[in-house]
């Protein structure tokens, strides 16, 4: 979901991201409420990415 939210809340729009996880499906109607989810989310981001980093998945700790 954190990689659905930042692809769609960026400048670029999700379409811009060619390569690594495809989404998840259609989550966020817009930038808007991808960008709330991400802001409501912000304690459990670190947790996210440091699992993704264990797990050897640099594109998804990114």
């Amino acid at each position: 979901m954190y990689l659905d939210a930042g692809r769609v809340a960026s400048d670029w729009g999700p379409e811009a991201f060619p390569t690594g996880p495809r989404a998840a499906g259609d989550l966020f109607p817009d930038w808007p409420a991808a960008e709330r989810w991400l802001d409501a989310a912000v304690g459990e981001r670190p947790d996210v990415v440091a699992r993704a980093a264990a797990q050897g998945e640099p594109d998804l700790a990114c």
